[in-house]
């Protein structure tokens, strides 16, 4: 089972969506699951130790991901080259944006988040009251969109060799002043 996120952008959103790769690999443990995540440069050292993931793959190299059939594509970016791209792809299914009809559209189970975004059907005036009355997190409205357990998983940001050995050099030791 081939299953792929996109989520490139901010590297803040990066992060808190990073909870998804273990949420499917529990979802679907029975199936085998490999998680494809497409990400930009600038992200791919959030991810790069995240054992959840079984290919990270830069927005540099994306034409690579033609070659694959998909089971599940999520696309969590609103761009029309990301939409294009997406659907473009070959999937069984798609939760996210994706490209239809000339326009940017999105999946049914995927509604209540973009419905609320700069790409809703509803119009700017209507999403921007949903945003304002929303009470749900993030990972509850993912989670909700491709009904996995959010309750159970956290994002996911594990350091890998270089990154930790940085780390512990920069810990403020008692006595030392770090700042210049």
């Amino acid at each position: 089972m081939n299953l792929l996120i996109i989520k490139t952008g901010a590297l803040g959103d990066v992060l808190r969506t990073s909870f998804i790769a273990q949420a499917l690999k529990g979802k679907y443990g029975e199936k085998n699951p490999k998680i494809f995540w497409l990400v930009s440069k600038k992200a791919i050292n959030l991810l790069e130790a995240n054992e959840f993931i079984d290919y990270l793959i830069s927005e540099k190299n994306q034409k690579e991901l033609k070659k694959i059939k998909f089971d599940l594509i999520i696309n969590l970016e609103e761009s029309e080259l990301k939409c294009k791209f997406t659907s473009s792809l070959n999937a069984k299914k798609i939760t996210g944006a994706f490209w239809k009809n000339n326009k940017i559209n999105y999946s049914k189970d995927s509604n209540y988040w973009f419905n609320m975004s700069i790409i809703s059907k509803l119009g700017k005036e209507k999403a921007d009251r949903l945003k304002r009355q929303n009470k749900k997190t993030h990972r509850q409205i993912t989670g909700e969109m491709l009904n996995i357990n959010w309750k159970a998983y956290e994002p996911t940001l594990k350091l890998n060799k270089i990154q930790r050995k940085f780390s512990n050099n920069f810990k403020r030791k008692p006595g030392q002043n770090h700042c210049r």
